[in-house]
């Protein structure tokens, strides 16, 4: 298992991991319940183009992309489903195939339904765990709705790009895969 640095918040982190795999958790009247998500958003995609491209050796990296995430509940209001479309601007940080560490990019996402503002601004400010084809990144929401929640999205099984392999000099430079996302109030 690769750490890219000690885990923050980890009882949301676990929280939200339980909660994309398909784990039912009920909440306990506890200090601990303000740590599970209040928004889950259950399916969704990725994608990310690297500059230069994602080689075995650890180096400099820009990335930018964009994405979905679907079948969004909030807890306020569990009866509507909604969406919203992911874009990824400004990444950057020391990344290789294998490792990733001083990850941070602007994230904006426009919602379509739910209830509040219509878009999110947030930092992702790091990949909590990177596990062979499994990425944990955890970002703070900066502006409208879901303000100062932190949010966890679960990448699982990325995909390179056609004829791109980590073993070339090129790198990899596209990878998309499934992705779930989840906010939670610190």
């Amino acid at each position: 298992m690769q750490l890219s640095r000690p885990p923050r918040r980890v009882g949301a982190v676990i929280a939200a991991l339980l909660l994309t795999s398909g784990t039912a958790i009920a909440a306990a009247p506890t200090a601990q319940a303000d740590l599970l998500p209040h928004v889950v958003c259950a399916s969704g995609v990725l994608e990310l183009t690297f500059t230069p491209g994602l080689t075995l050796e650890e180096q400099p990296v820009r990335f930018s992309g964009s994405g979905s995430l679907g079948g969004c509940v909030d807890t306020a209001n569990p009866l509507v489903v909604f969406g919203g479309d992911v874009t990824v601007t400004n990444g950057s940080g020391n990344n290789s195939c294998l490792f990733s560490e001083d990850v941070n990019a602007d994230v904006a996402i426009t919602w379509n339904g739910g209830a509040g503002p219509s878009n999110s601004k947030l930092v992702l400010d790091g990949i909590e765990v990177q596990v062979g084809n499994q990425v944990l990144f955890t970002g703070t929401v900066t502006g409208g709705r879901y303000r100062d929640d932190m949010l966890t999205v679960e990448w699982v099984g990325p995909t390179v790009g056609p004829g791109e392999t980590c073993l070339d000099e090129a790198g990899v430079r596209h990878i998309s895969g499934a992705a779930v996302g989840a906010f939670t109030t610190p």
